[in-house]
């Protein structure tokens, strides 16, 4: 082989069914996949892939080089580990993965005080509901809401995220729990927001419920709420200025875990900002109880 690179987008399209998948993992555009791809079947001088509307399915052919590729591609993954997590320098880029929800509150702010101690480092932050794989390097740290980590990884529970329907004082008294036979109107879920659990249950109960708007984020959903509009279901940390109505039938507190491969346990960077950000958490949900 010519040029071993071509593999690396060979396995990415492969992993992600898709150009736009592969371009997102390796950090490049559309279209430099689409001619790499292109180029590596020209020189195989085979099809690799049948294209399917906007999906990449392996032809036979394919697939064998993918069984070969994927053990080359494991291989280097726990070489690149193993060398990174002995940099000892407090520079260079951290990968930092957590659900988009986490935007809704204190985690871009911590991010930036955290770039302002230490400015050489550099946070890549990769948001989504994607559980981006660390064994292989696609992130190096992830802020995970979870009450089951991942057995291979290492890291510390941070806190609680505990789940309430929150509202404005003036929307009067309800039920200890809902739903209950007393008719609420709430903020209904929608879009990203259903892939909570939480709001998943929420999105279940709404024929028991006035829905009265939706929204496809926490933050739109806690603003709404603030306008009066009716009960949103929220984690505490994201409610701030609501008042705390009643609490969801079927009990979603969810454990917050800042996560990261034992193979980077002594990088120096990796190790700063979890112990910056479990600080920070700390001491968050210390102020939160006293207030």
């Amino acid at each position: 082989m010519k040029d071993w690179d071509d593999m690396r987008f060979f396995h990415a399209v492969a992993e992600g069914g898709s150009l736009s998948a592969a371009s997102r993992s390796l950090g490049v555009n559309h279209s430099t996949v689409f001619r790499r791809i292109n180029q590596l079947e020209e020189r195989l001088q085979t099809r690799l892939f049948d294209r399917l509307d906007n999906r990449y399915q392996l032809t036979d052919l394919g697939l064998q080089l993918y069984e070969r590729v994927r053990q080359v591609a494991d291989v280097m993954d726990d070489v690149e580990r193993q060398v990174a997590g002995r940099d000892t320098l407090l520079e260079g880029s951290i990968r930092l993965t957590c659900p988009d929800t986490f935007l809704d509150w204190i985690v871009p702010g911590l991010i930036a005080e955290f770039c302002r101690q230490y400015p050489q480092i550099t946070v890549e932050l990769r948001a989504d509901q994607e559980h981006l794989d660390l064994a292989r390097r696609e992130a190096d740290i992830a802020l995970r809401a979870t009450n089951l980590p991942p057995e291979y990884l290492i890291g510390k529970r941070l806190g609680q995220m505990d789940w309430g329907f929150y509202g404005i004082p003036s929307l009067g008294e309800f039920p200890e729990s809902l739903p209950a036979s007393s008719v609420a109107s709430v903020i209904a879920p929608e879009g990203k927001l259903l892939q909570v659990p939480a709001c998943q249950w929420l999105d279940k109960q709404l024929p028991r419920f006035s829905v009265s708007a939706r929204a496809g984020s926490l933050r739109a959903a806690a603003a709404l709420a603030r306008q009066g509009l009716g009960l949103a279901l929220l984690p505490s940390e994201a409610a701030e200025g609501l008042v705390r109505h009643a609490n969801p039938a079927k009990n979603f507190d969810t454990g917050i875990w800042i996560l990261h491969h034992p193979d980077m346990r002594q990088n120096a960077r990796l190790t700063c900002f979890v112990r910056f950000m479990s600080e920070a958490f700390t001491q968050w949900f210390a102020a939160q109880k006293k207030a």
